[in-house]
């Protein structure tokens, strides 16, 4: 059971690559409704992207402390924070696979991947440290800049989505060994055809 709320601002962040519109739900049941529903979407990928989802949100629950140390000021606005953490999932999907921006990975496609190959929790600190970086890099920009950062209007800009995969690609290439052998290992695990990736919803 998910609710269809929770389903549509889970297809803008990893589908449409919209996490910074989440927050407007005429955007989401008006203008974006058809984007997002009239089309053929099995449960299969609706039962991926909510277990995933699940996964993600653990790691923003205060009840569960803060498992990957994310940045305090960050890990406060759940509201929002993990549904940019969705979405650099699916970049990262991507990037590993040398696909596209054009392109997202089918969620239920990932999902079976990620699992057989036991790399879950893997996957989703690399995702969420690339959220923690790109924050915590447009914080120092503005500070270093005599600018006022302000981290509810980071969650809704569109800018932040270039800042993330930009955070995604610099977290592929560590410096050091034990940190290259280990993304070194996640890529080999999380290989995927091209028949398991789509054009971004809105791209087409």
């Amino acid at each position: 059971v998910i609710e269809l709320s929770l389903l549509a601002k889970l297809l803008m962040s990893w589908h449409l690559h919209k996490p910074s519109d989440i927050h407007v739900e005429s955007k989401i049941f008006m203008s974006d409704f058809d984007i997002l529903f009239h089309r053929v979407y099995t449960p299969e990928k609706v039962q991926a992207l909510n277990e995933i989802y699940k996964t993600i949100y653990a790691k923003w629950d205060s009840k569960n402390g803060n498992p990957l140390n994310f940045n305090e000021t960050l890990f406060k606005h759940k509201s929002y924070a993990p549904y940019w953490h969705v979405f650099a999932l699916s970049v990262l999907i991507c990037e590993i696979n040398k696909i596209s921006g054009d392109f997202v990975p089918y969620p239920d496609a990932a999902l079976r991947v990620i699992n057989d190959n036991g790399i879950l929790e893997s996957v989703i600190e690399l995702a969420g440290n690339s959220v923690d970086e790109a924050f915590m890099s447009d914080s120092d920009d503005a500070h270093d800049n005599g600018k006022i950062f302000n981290p509810p209007n980071w969650f809704k800009s569109s800018k932040t989505i270039n800042s993330i995969r930009s955070a995604v690609r610099k977290s592929l290439k560590p410096y050091s060994t034990e940190d290259k052998k280990r993304i070194a290992e996640i890529k080999e695990k999380l290989k995927m055809s091209k028949k398991d990736f789509e054009p971004r919803w809105g791209s087409e």
